[in-house]
């Protein structure tokens, strides 16, 4: 990881840097006290206040030290970091055991079991029995729109997992 800092700059000069580094693709973080760091702060990716800061410098910022000094930044850096691989961790675990559970008995009676409970409200509703007719249409259209959500679902997953770089291997 690379970093720059820059102390004891103008506003000016901050909210200048900061276009600068964001438009060549860097992550920016600022840090001020006063008013006048307002607006670099709100512009930053994250923006930090220190303790002794202003109101306007607070609510601009996106995070604001409870403790004297700059060593809570490097803090919350190890912890949001952990925090992301904590994450990940699971979703890879949940990625891995949705793929063993859909391979399961249990599982295939689950879905059985829930196959057999939408016919039997298909027939129900197509019927009129117990309630008033659906024509088909409606129904198929509705069970058609619940299939191609579910599949949407799965299809988006594919360029999340490339973005994170996970690979996805079936079986």
């Amino acid at each position: 990881m690379q970093a720059l800092w820059q102390a004891h700059r103008f506003s000016t000069l901050k909210t200048f840097d900061r276009k600068a580094f964001q438009h060549s693709g860097h992550i920016v973080g600022m840090c001020g006290d006063g008013a006048n760091d307002a607006p670099a702060l709100c512009h930053a990716q994250i923006g930090i206040a220190v303790l002794t800061a202003t109101d306007a410098a607070k609510s601009a910022a996106g995070m604001v030290l409870t403790e004297p000094g700059l060593g809570g930044i490097v803090a919350a850096v190890k912890e949001g970091r952990v925090t992301f691989q904590r994450i990940l961790t699971y979703t890879l675990y949940a990625i891995h055991q949705r793929r063993r559970w859909w391979g399961s008995c249990p599982s295939l009676w689950l879905v059985a079991s829930s196959v057999t409970d939408v016919v039997i409200a298909m027939v129900l509703a197509v019927g009129g029995i117990a309630m008033t007719s659906l024509p088909v249409a409606v129904v198929a259209g509705l069970l058609a729109a619940t299939v191609l959500f579910a599949a949407a679902r799965d299809v988006i997953k594919i360029p999340v997992l490339a973005h994170l770089r996970i690979a996805w291997n079936a079986g």
